[in-house]
């Protein structure tokens, strides 16, 4: 082929700057098309390391977790499309050209409702979520002024609880030991819509957050979002189900709440007794009406917002830096007070210290995921999410998969949040860190998702809490990732449980120390 002579810089009447221009478009609009297209097509990928891209919801994000559907090809999906539009630019340009213009529109156009469902679910501006420094809280002051007792991450343990007993309920159709938990519209509701349901069961809590509080002269009511999976058997039929549900849990006013053995306990509030109620809803060890909220939650309300099959994984290849993990941190309004009162109550209280536990915790946490030794941090995580992570590690292992994590780094940790109770404190934390993040196939060790070379860059916020007035040490100094917090006893003999073998201390409720009880995407946390 002639090598054609290069062009004459000087102009020239019979060159006009438009077919200049439009001579230029032609030359270089193929390439650009060649650069931005895969760029376009990768993005949104999935990512497997602990607590970020597990894919709860098997599509889309959803409650700290992201994903999509792994077919057990490449793991790049566009790959196709992409060869497609190379060969149509090449061989026919003037087909290839105008389709590929499409296709960046179409995707650029995708990411932008798929940005908007994302940041944006709180119904605030584009202009406000991306600009806005200060998190987004539940006014709780309602709650607290009729009941001083009142503990967000107690009530939420206790709603998570009454979630599964429900589900269990539901499956196995008897409805009458939950008389103190729903209201009698609900179980005649839930009665009737079993429709050959045999069995609900392994239920994994992606997302539980108050999302209103509602009050009336006689009522306080709490409404809660719920993110969960579990499995169906209908008709001799196994099927996993990712739901989203509303609840609204409703109590008289005037009623304290009980301390963390009774919430968790789910008995009575009074005496602790979990026999049934008589007919007439009282506790047949202490009286105390049980049903009705006259004197603990129950469910006033219950709305399935949305069910359907699990998906399977979405694994992209590759690395670079995770949407969001630029933005500013979201801290809460009330972070100064709340750090001085921290440092009132804790003289000892070392954020360097704390700094320097909650990055070994961060660590050992991807190092055990990636070595598959997930019991060796039961007592680092509350039982609900140490359950998630373990089924996402089975979940992978079910599909031939393993995921790997390895050069990883943490830059920055800042405070977020710092919250108290009255029988819990808790702190959040943004991490910033970065790490080699890659998904093989176990069969031949290929690599379907991530990359081995290219570093994965990303933020996350990790909320701890630990019990006000119980056995933790007075200081942050004395926790330790690598002892029981009760005995000192290596963590080498604890059970599924979270107690320890050696004191049978059960050391993953946050009675003794420190425990990791969310990790949340800068996508979805608000505060």
């Amino acid at each position: 082929m002639r090598r054609e002579s290069a062009p004459d810089r000087t102009p020239t009447p019979s060159r006009s700057p438009s077919r200049s221009g439009r001579s230029t478009w032609r030359r270089w609009l193929p390439l650009a098309l060649l650069v931005v297209i895969p760029g376009l097509l990768v993005a949104g990928e999935a990512w497997a390391r602990v607590g970020g891209g597990q894919s709860f919801s098997g599509g889309g994000s959803s409650g700290g977790y992201s994903g999509g559907s792994y077919s057990g090809g490449s793991g790049g999906s566009g790959g196709g499309l992409i060869q497609l539009l190379v060969w149509l630019i090449i061989a026919h340009p003037a087909v290839g050209v105008p389709l590929s213009i499409v296709v960046v529109v179409v995707v650029l156009y995708n990411r932008s409702q798929r940005g908007s469902k994302t940041f944006h679910s709180d119904q605030r501006s584009s202009r406000q979520n991306q600009t806005s420094s200060r998190a987004h809280t539940i006014n709780l002051a309602p709650l607290l002024a009729d009941d001083p007792n009142f503990s967000e991450p107690l009530f939420i343990d206790f709603a998570q609880l009454v979630y599964a007993r429900v589900q269990r309920a539901r499956g196995d159709g008897d409805m009458d030991p939950l008389r103190p938990l729903l209201s009698d519209k609900i179980r005649r509701v839930l009665a009737s819509q079993r429709a050959g349901l045999s069995d609900v069961r392994d239920v994994i809590f992606g997302s539980t957050s108050i999302t209103a509080i509602k009050s009336t002269p006689a009522r306080l009511r709490v409404v809660l979002t719920l993110e969960t999976n579990l499995t169906e058997t209908r008709g001799g039929k196994d099927q996993q189900l990712l739901r989203r549900e509303r609840w609204t849990f409703g109590r008289a006013r005037g009623v304290l709440s009980p301390g963390p053995e009774r919430m968790r306990s789910l008995g009575c509030p009074s005496c602790g007794s979990t026999l049934e109620p008589g007919s007439d809803g009282r506790c047949p060890n202490c009286e105390t009406v049980r049903t009705g909220g006259a004197s603990q939650w129950i469910v006033d309300e219950l709305t399935v917002l949305s069910s359907r099959a699990l998906g399977n994984l979405d694994l992209q290849l590759g690395g670079g830096v995770e949407p969001g993990t630029r933005k500013p941190t979201l801290t809460d309004p009330a972070l100064a007070v709340q750090a001085r009162a921290l440092a009132v109550r804790h003289p000892a209280f070392s954020w360097a210290e704390f700094n320097q536990t909650v990055e070994a915790a961060f660590k050992k946490l991807q190092k055990s995921w990636s070595d598959q030794t997930w019991e060796l941090v039961r007592p680092l995580e509350t039982d609900a999410l140490f359950q998630t992570h373990r089924f996402w590690m089975e979940r992978y292992r079910s599909l031939g998969l393993v995921n790997r994590l390895d050069k990883v780094q943490v830059s920055k940790i800042e405070p977020a949040r710092i919250t108290t109770d009255a029988f819990f404190e808790s702190i959040t934390v943004r991490i910033f860190a970065s790490m080699l993040d890659w998904t093989q196939r176990t069969a031949d060790g290929k690599v379907v998702g991530g990359s081995e070379k290219t570093v994965r860059v990303f933020s996350e916020y990790w909320t701890f809490i630990r019990r006000i007035g119980g056995k933790a040490k007075p200081d942050g100094g004395g926790w330790q990732v690598d002892k029981c917090p009760s005995c000192g006893a290596p963590l080498d003999n604890v059970n599924q449980a979270g107690i320890c073998g050696y004191c049978q201390a059960k050391i993953t409720t946050g009675d003794f120390d420190w425990v990791l009880t969310r990790i949340e995407q800068d996508e979805v946390y608000r505060g």
